[in-house]
């Protein structure tokens, strides 16, 4: 049997891709930033942009936080997105205040 080899950055390209397509369903127009780029992704409806940063472990460094307050005074609203386990499956969960 082959054994997977942990990659962090492939388990966070695949919560990134999870959560562009939760938005999707949710009717958002979403365009996701490639190689690391901060933030991850910028989700457009009728309401407006969102701008979320997607972490597997859940927690921002301080330098993040500070860089999400600059975009909120843009008068965008920012997520933080993490996975929560239920059960077998993984779903995304937001999170505003940070």
């Amino acid at each position: 049997m082959k054994r997977k080899l942990k990659n962090p950055y492939g388990k966070g390209r695949r919560f990134e891709y999870k959560t562009r397509d939760e938005l999707k369903k949710a009717g958002f127009y979403v365009v996701r930033q490639a190689k690391s780029a901060f933030p991850d992704l910028f989700a457009f409806n009728q309401s407006g942009l969102i701008v979320v940063e997607c972490k597997v472990g859940g927690r921002l460094t301080r330098i993040e936080k500070n860089k999400l307050r600059e975009i909120r005074k843009l008068n965008c609203k920012t997520y933080l997105a993490h996975p929560v386990r239920e059960g077998r499956h993984v779903k995304v969960k937001f999170k505003e205040e940070f």
